[in-house]
């Protein structure tokens, strides 16, 4: 046994690709040698641990409440007009009205045209809106009022 180790040993530096072929072999069997005592372990920690969890999926099953929950198409809405006065100003306006989070005009700005402060007055007091959301809470947005029409801006 140990001439034909030595007749091995030579033969593998004789060249390049017999050391090379020499050191695959001995690796090769470093590893296996290495993995046959822990296959067995591991392959059974595996399969116990999916044992396990297969036994614990059943009682994750709970049931959902979804009733307080905001839809995701509805993360923001913007302020609405709920009421409008009747008596349409005069003339071409654009007023842009800053609405809080109780539905109420807190501020405004004069885009376009010249309306009277009765007519302004008329517009925000007699005007009711709801309040823009976020998240389904109540925050401040923004509203152009164009004349008779309204279109909102957030």
């Amino acid at each position: 046994m140990l001439a034909l180790n030595e007749r091995l040993r030579r033969l593998s530096h004789v060249s390049l690709s017999a050391r090379a072929h020499r050191w695959a072999g001995r690796t090769q069997l470093v590893f296996e040698n290495l993995m046959r005592p822990l296959a067995l372990p591991f392959a059974g920690g595996v399969l116990s641990a999916l044992v396990m969890f297969a036994m614990l999926v059943p009682s994750l099953a709970f049931p959902h409440n979804f009733r307080n929950d905001v839809p995701l198409w509805r993360l923001y809405t913007d302020p609405a007009l709920q009421e409008m006065n009747p008596v349409s100003a005069g003339g071409e306006i654009v007023v842009e009205l800053t609405i809080d989070e109780r539905g109420r005009v807190t501020d405004y700005t004069i885009s376009h045209g010249k309306p009277t402060a009765e007519q302004l007055d008329d517009l925000i007091l007699f005007s009711r809106f709801a309040p823009a959301t976020v998240f389904g809470r109540p925050t401040w947005g923004k509203v152009v009022f164009r004349r008779s029409q309204i279109s909102v801006r957030g």
